[in-house]
């Protein structure tokens, strides 16, 4: 891809990059919001709010793989933008209730700060790194991350938040930086016109994985404890059965219990 790196103008990948950054910024800035509303809900971990949250999840997917699927096609792209974005805020509000002391703000909130002061970084720093495109990416996003993290520990004594989990959020937020990176960093090197929405749907599913994985293992897990204690059951059954039965009578022989 080396080769199509010169393919727009300068003016245009600057406008592309700050117009990219300035959306996802205004994307994540709602979806706080909504989190906002859902947390003074005051929802509590029980089986219809996990049940709850796998179908928004679902919801969220399929709207996020519509809007890939039109993300040129206006105004299908905006409008399906504004499902996903209501969809996330409430895929965050409801599964962050399960993370302790409000760690879904911080992290949701350091990417809308790393967001934000992108676009500040990629004005300031296009001088200092013209015609050479990754290093501006690279360098504005994690100097902006490099940002969040002193927004997230100012916010720790706000929030309420210990400083074990203080530590979490900035571990999942580096964590998060990286993965954005490899899915959409080199939509912010080649920018092009066509791939906008998809830099905002990199960045949805870069989010969904902090939400959706925690779901799908507590899935898995949950659909292991019932099979092996439905094992269980039928194993203590078939034992008392055995215990009960006359030992001299062969339908309830039974190879552990029997003396020779």
């Amino acid at each position: 891809r080396s080769s199509d790196l010169g393919k727009y103008p300068e003016y245009v990948k600057r406008n592309f990059r700050v117009k990219a950054l300035g959306l996802a910024a205004m994307q994540l800035l709602t979806v706080l919001c909504i989190m906002a509303l859902v947390t003074s809900l005051g929802l509590e971990r029980t089986w219809d709010t996990f049940a709850a949250l796998l179908v928004m999840i679902m919801a969220l997917v399929l709207a996020m793989t519509l809007l890939a699927m039109f993300k040129v096609d206006y105004p299908k792209n905006y409008i399906l933008l504004l499902f996903v974005t209501v969809l996330a805020g409430l895929v965050w509000g409801t599964g962050g209730a399960m993370l302790p002391e409000r760690m879904h703000f911080q992290i949701v909130g350091s990417m809308f700060v790393t967001m934000a002061f992108s676009c500040v970084f990629v004005q300031a720093l296009a001088e200092a790194f013209k015609h050479r495109p990754r290093e501006l990416v690279v360098a504005s996003l994690f100097g902006a991350w490099a940002v969040s993290v002193v927004a997230i520990v100012a916010t720790t004594g706000l929030l309420g938040v210990h400083v074990v989990h203080m530590m979490c959020s900035i571990a999942i937020s580096f964590g998060l930086m990286v993965l954005f990176m490899l899915q959409g960093g080199y939509l912010l090197i080649e920018c092009d016109p066509d791939t906008f929405m998809a830099f905002v749907v990199a960045m949805d599913s870069t989010l969904l994985a902090i939400v959706a994985l925690p779901v799908l293992w507590a899935c898995g897990l949950t659909l292991c404890v019932f099979c092996f204690l439905g094992e269980t059951t039928e194993v203590e059954e078939e034992a008392a059965a055995a215990e009960d039965a006359p030992a001299d009578d062969p339908a309830f022989y039974h190879p552990d219990l029997h003396v020779v």
